[in-house]
């Protein structure tokens, strides 16, 4: 028979707030309890806190949506198969999907404080959206924001030197790129018919992204080595 805990035993277990597994069931991504003896008092299995690290673990570290993992969660079988096969997918194929971030969500996934993500829409390159008097950001926004708070973690953050300034050496070079790469795509793509140019632009806007991650990988890889190649030689003389 299974080991059955609280909810805030299971949070204890799994390494997140209580609130975060409370959100996870409400999205579906949990089973309901395994046993409720009163209105108040539900108990869940205790191996559900490698499942809820898991889904942690997806968000954080893929950039998952919810609607996303719940569909792998669903149709895989074996957490470590998920997890395996997730690792080896191109950084071009995990960006966020689906519906709408809402803020409070955006700061636990993106590890970010209120004053943060204040100072990323701040610079423009995200526009949130307003609900009555609740903040939601599309996929796409959400997917900037993550991704700064993962650079922020990695030590890209202004105790080092990093600010969001900097920014827009991305933002320019990105801007003159996509207009350039319009232009190709409206040349050879412009007697296509409707619903293959959308299958064109869909399909160029993947493979792009990761060539354009392995490509500036390559080549940031190169100037290193070669710095570090020419910083070896002038000590070695």
């Amino acid at each position: 028979m299974p080991e059955l805990i609280k909810i805030s035993e299971l949070a204890t277990r799994a390494g997140v707030a209580k609130s975060t597994v409370q959100h996870y069931i409400r999205e579906g991504l949990l089973p309901p309890p395994d046993k409720k003896p009163h209105r108040n008092m539900a108990y869940y299995r205790a191996d559900l806190a490698d499942r809820i690290r898991l889904i942690k673990e997806l968000q954080e570290q893929q950039h998952l949506p919810l609607s996303t993992i719940k569909k792998l969660l669903k149709d895989r079988s074996g957490m470590a198969e998920i997890r395996s096969s997730l690792m080896q997918q191109p950084l071009a194929l995990q960006a966020p999907e689906g519906k709408p971030v809402e803020r409070a969500e955006l700061l636990e996934r993106a590890q970010l404080t209120e004053p943060q993500l204040d100072d990323i829409v701040a610079t423009g390159l995200v526009q949130p959206q307003r609900r009555k008097s609740r903040e939601y950001y599309e996929p796409a926004d959400a997917a900037v924001v993550m991704a700064i708070g993962s650079m922020q973690a990695a030590g890209l953050n202004p105790e080092n030197g990093f600010t969001l300034d900097d920014l827009s050496l991305y933002v320019d070079a990105m801007k003159q790129l996509v207009s350039r790469e319009i232009k190709l795509f409206a040349k050879n793509a412009g007697n296509q018919a409707p619903d293959r140019m959308f299958q064109l632009a869909r399909a160029g806007l993947e493979g792009t992204n990761y060539l354009l991650m392995a490509i500036r990988r390559k080549i940031f890889l190169d100037l290193i080595e070669g710095r570090q190649s020419r910083s070896g030689t002038k000590d070695s003389k």
